[in-house]
């Protein structure tokens, strides 16, 4: 093998690594198989969901959590936990109580 073929090998096996070292932080930071759910969508996402649950802190928001096409978790003034489920067009197809508890943090800050 030349020591180009080797280089390029190497490389290969190193992107691998760290694709695959990545996928499972984003993995360990949302405690599951879930995906979590970022920018403009991720916004939207939560006001439906605030809009369904009534006031509240969105304490997770994630793609393709629990059946949903989308999941917000927010937790009440009064501490308690609900999972709001949207559709890809992001309508409310869904609420469960969270069954999580009050481990969760809050990850995106939203009152």
């Amino acid at each position: 093998m030349t020591r180009r073929t080797k280089l390029i090998i190497a490389s290969a096996v190193a992107a691998g690594a760290i694709a695959a070292g990545t996928g499972a932080g984003i993995a360990a930071t949302t405690g599951g198989d879930e995906e979590p759910l970022t920018g403009v969508t991720r916004e939207q996402a939560v006001q439906a969901a605030l809009k369904h649950a009534g006031p509240g802190n969105a304490t997770e928001a994630a793609i393709g959590d629990d059946g949903a096409f989308y999941e917000v978790e927010i937790t009440r003034p009064d501490g308690s936990q609900v999972e709001v489920h949207l559709d890809r067009n992001l309508q409310v197809t869904g609420d469960e109580p969270d069954d999580d508890g009050k481990n969760d943090r809050n990850e995106g800050g939203e009152k």
